[in-house]
């Protein structure tokens, strides 16, 4: 079995509640459990030496989750019994096989639990037993997330200057909020009023208590959508909102990853191309930061052989940046046939990654390549699925608006993303306008493992580099790329930039794959008709270089030279 931990710590942590109608009685008609369950036991190293746990799989909803050692006996005790029995037959089974001892209330509990799972012997065909079970997770991750959200809003009234000022003026409480969408009656804060009020936007306890938060980092924003902005946070909040958004994902094993991103973004060199020793990149023990390179179009070869040593010496078991920035690897790799550590997942984020880029990505390294939604200001915050959904993770609430409603299914909106975790302790985000855009979800997603979590929708890139078509309609990054990728045409474009320069006036950069090898300027301009309009005049340059559009050294896909604001987004 190929095992993606999947811990349903929410179904089987300690006071969560449940309700599984006739569950609940004096006597069993054994065997309870599913027949297609698997449960196989495991010896985990602990603290105080190893601890069994099992693993349990469930084929027919894709469920995978590491079971604790005493609701792993009671299961063996479901599929084992046979006949009408009670409760006393399972602690009496357990204690013959296992010498342990189980009292009435644990059994209760995990029939509950197992119920929730919909774990438990059915006459319900599996289409039903799936949709209950997802409808179930969905429910018990809103009820958790909710109590977040009313003590995230409870601690930013009562610690949080900024706020305790704007709770008071609004008359707003945490008492005002019975439901996620009750968010919507409080009030967004925009990046500049983030840059204004910052100083008022730490906890009391930074100065009463500055000695127990540990060590602490200054982040800063790209700047892609503005003016920079800065936020403080725990030295570790990167590492712990990744584990709370990907978590899901995650093998039970620690993981060891590469962070390949823009120079700007990584504080490991500057746009000089400063080196850093190879022992001073390493964060946390498990993270390599990549010495960065300035133009991804124009990377030697020998950089990239320094990057295929630097990963054969680190072993990692997965990377994460810039798909931009990985594809010179790749190339690189694909054109040399060398050989680098079998990779686990490679983690897209910093940019809308073409998917030019991302499939050369899955081809040369044979791994699931996921996209990221990841700010400076937050963290981790969603993760993509493979249905191309993203879900966000129980540390944040993301909202995708248009004016202060929510989007309606397949509708283009904003984003903004409210904090929940105690890990955003030192600069709590409430309604936070990201600046980016997403098309908010068409229905909730039963992909495995994270249908569970909050359906986003589409990550389209930032509001400041969408563009419009002749007739004015917003061309977002994402919708650029679906439709210039979408053909035989992209075949040898290595890199592109689309630029408006006038309503109808657009020019395609292109950085071609083999210049020795003609683009298919037809097909190219066929497709980008279609999406911009007929008459769009569209000029294609074929450069041997382009350069990143923005300080932070990002690579933009399109971008607009006409002042507007998008104003059917408010």
């Amino acid at each position: 079995m190929n095992l993606v931990s999947v811990c349903h710590s929410d179904l089987f942590a300690a006071g969560a509640t449940a309700h599984v109608p006739g569950a609940i009685m004096t006597a069993f008609n054994f065997p309870l459990l599913r027949p297609e369950i698997v449960l196989e036991p495991r010896y985990m190293p602990g603290l105080y030496g190893d601890q069994l746990q099992y693993v349990a799989f469930d084929p027919v909803t894709a469920a995978e989750c590491w079971i604790p050692e005493a609701e792993g006996h009671i299961m063996r005790a479901l599929q084992q019994l046979k006949g009408p029995l009670n409760r006393t037959a399972i602690a009496g089974y357990i204690k013959l096989h296992f010498d342990a001892e189980i009292q009435e209330p644990a059994v209760d509990a995990c029939l509950a639990r197992l119920g929730e799972l919909q774990w438990l012997t059915t006459t319900e065909p599996a289409a039903a037993i799936r949709d209950a079970y997802w409808e179930t997770r969905r429910e018990v991750q809103r009820g958790l997330k909710l109590q977040r959200l009313k003590t995230s809003v409870k601690r930013m009234r009562k610690e949080v200057p900024y706020y305790r000022s704007l709770l008071e003026r609004t008359h707003l409480t945490e008492e005002d909020i019975h439901e996620l969408g009750d968010l919507r009656k409080f009030p967004r804060l925009s990046k500049a009023q983030l840059r204004e009020h910052f100083d008022t936007l730490h906890p009391d306890s930074l100065a009463d208590h500055q000695d127990w938060w540990g060590d602490l980092v200054w982040r800063s924003s790209s700047g892609s959508s503005g003016a920079r902005t800065q936020t403080l946070a725990g030295v570790e909040n990167y590492s712990y909102t990744l584990f709370e958004t990907l978590g899901v994902l995650a093998s039970p094993r620690p993981s060891r990853q590469c962070l390949i991103i823009p120079p700007a973004c990584t504080g490991a060199t500057c746009h000089m191309d400063t080196a850093i020793p190879y022992e001073n990149r390493i964060l946390f023990g498990n993270t390599l930061l990549m010495n960065a390179f300035r133009n991804a179009t124009t990377v030697s070869d020998a950089r990239m052989e320094e990057y295929v040593e630097e990963i054969e010496r680190f072993q990692p078991v997965g990377l994460m940046g810039a798909g931009s920035y990985m594809y010179p690897l790749a190339r690189y790799i694909k054109r040399t046939k060398r050989r680098v550590p079998k990779l686990r997942f490679i983690h897209l984020h910093v940019e809308v990654c073409s998917r030019i880029h991302r499939r050369l990505l899955e081809e040369v390294f044979d791994c699931p390549v996921e996209g990221c939604y990841v700010s400076s200001e937050m963290g981790f915050a969603a993760v993509e699925c493979s249905c191309g959904t993203y879900h966000a993770g129980p540390g944040v609430q993301l909202e995708v608006l248009v004016g202060n409603q929510p989007a309606q299914p397949g509708q283009l909106g904003r984003l903004v993303a409210t904090t929940l975790t105690a890990q955003n302790r030192l600069t709590p985000l409430l309604r936070y306008e990201l600046g980016d855009l997403a098309i908010a979800a068409q229905e909730p997603c039963t992909c495995s493992p994270l249908g569970h979590l909050d359906t986003v929708g589409v990550i389209q890139g930032r509001a400041s580099e969408c563009i419009r078509s002749v007739e004015g309609r917003i061309i977002t990054p994402r919708i650029l790329d679906d439709a210039l990728t979408d053909g035989s045409w992209c075949a040898n474009i290595a890199y592109y930039c689309l630029i408006q320069q006038e309503l109808s006036r657009y020019i395609l950069e292109v950085v071609p794959e083999d210049r020795e090898v003609s683009i298919d300027e037809s097909g190219i301009k066929t497709a980008l008709h279609r999406l911009l309009g007929e008459s769009a005049e569209i000029e294609i340059k074929l450069r041997e270089e382009i350069s990143p559009t923005l300080p932070a050294g990002r690579y933009r896909l399109c971008y607009s030279l006409l002042d507007d604001s998008l104003p059917e987004l408010p």
